[in-house]
């Protein structure tokens, strides 16, 4: 019994492959898997290339948050830097505002004491 069933099968396998145009369908299976090998080739190369360009620009970005870090902290470093300047120069306007209000009240006293002395001299 089983030998009759595989020789029906075997039959039906040579009657399908005998067919003629069994070997037209063969050969345009065989380009069109040729076709499909080479397709999925080049979209792999160009999957790998694509993986390595967003490989390369991931790495990029990392590099310039870590820039960008860096410059947030230096720019709070000068902004802290700013007001520190400006606190430092309203000290200095003071300053010179007293020192100034100084040298008048000096440059009146000598001039007073200038007077008194030429007035003794006379």
């Amino acid at each position: 019994m089983l030998e009759y069933r595989y020789s029906i099968l075997f039959f039906l396998f040579l009657l399908f492959f005998s067919h003629p145009s069994y070997g037209e369908d063969i050969v345009i299976l065989e380009n069109d898997w040729k076709k499909l090998k080479e397709r999925l080739a080049k979209l792999e190369t160009i999957s790998l290339k694509q993986s390595e360009n967003l490989n390369e620009q991931e790495v990029t970005l990392l590099t310039l948050q870590g820039q960008l870090m860096e410059a947030k902290n230096e720019l709070q470093k000068s902004q802290r830097l700013a007001g520190e300047l400006g606190r430092v120069i309203e000290e200095d306007k003071e300053l010179h505002g007293q020192t100034r209000s100084e040298l008048e009240s000096i440059q009146g006293l000598t001039e007073r004491i200038e007077g008194y002395q030429q007035e003794g001299a006379d």
